[in-house]
């Protein structure tokens, strides 16, 4: 269990800090010159206090916080690639940062890949991932809660693989696992998603061509999953246990 505590926290500082790129970068980064230094700055501070390095090819910024990231790649301390990304871009607002509540207009994320394996080899991820949509989201920092209005997922394949232990089946009571996650609408275009958990589920397949979900909430502290409505049209599903 010390070992995913010690992995989540690592991917939480390494999003926190592409989060930080996008949205908390003074005014002076919307220089281009500026814009290359701090990158180059990000990068070396993530591989000094993380097991993992971060690459950015390019980065930009327009007012208020319009903000580009080009052909992100994220390696671990043995140059294993765990994420590639062609391009992610943001839009969000600036005042509310005051009020440490970020809103967010838009998100996309362009042509990523995911290959993770967690440290002590009970977590496997593999992903491809063609485009992530998100629209009218917003996250309060203080309230450690996540509000997504509309969220798209297209052309995406992902494996899962969990071998449950004694240590990963207590729950997480660390801050990490604390947040609340309201979605009112996520929309599936041609997803894949394979799932292998020893002793519970040899395969588990589900190809879904459209599917619509509304009204969702997902307790991190709770462990609990709510959603109100699935339409599925359709899809071809296959469980082996």
């Amino acid at each position: 269990m010390t070992h995913m505590k010690r992995v989540h926290r690592n991917i939480l500082i390494v999003c926190a800090f592409l989060l930080a790129i996008v949205l908390l970068l003074p005014i002076l980064v919307y220089i281009p010159p500026v814009q290359r230094k701090a990158i180059a700055y990000a990068e070396q501070w993530v591989c000094s206090q993380t097991p993992y390095c971060i690459s950015i090819e390019q980065f930009t910024l327009k007012f208020p916080l319009r903000a580009a990231l080009h052909n992100v790649v994220i390696t671990t301390a043995y140059n294993d690639t765990m994420l590639t990304a062609g391009k992610m871009q943001a839009d969000v607002a600036l005042v509310p940062l005051i009020n440490r509540k970020v809103e967010v207009r838009n998100i996309s994320l362009h042509d990523a890949s995911v290959d993770f394996i967690s440290p002590d080899s009970t977590l496997s991820v593999t992903a491809d991932m063609g485009c992530i949509g998100l629209e009218n989201g917003d996250i309060r920092l203080i309230d450690n809660k996540v509000t997504i209005g509309h969220m798209a997922l297209d052309k995406t394949k992902i494996e899962l693989f969990y071998a449950m232990t004694p240590d990963t089946a207590k729950t997480d009571t660390t801050q990490s696992a604390m947040w609340d996650i309201e979605i009112e609408q996520l929309k599936l275009s041609d997803i894949g998603f394979r799932m292998f958990m020893p002793e519970y589920i040899d395969t588990l397949d589900v190809e879904l061509h459209q599917a619509l979900l509304s009204d969702g909430n997902i307790s991190l502290k709770e462990q609990d999953i709510d959603i109100q409505s699935i339409e599925i049209q359709r899809g071809t599903y296959r469980y082996i246990a």
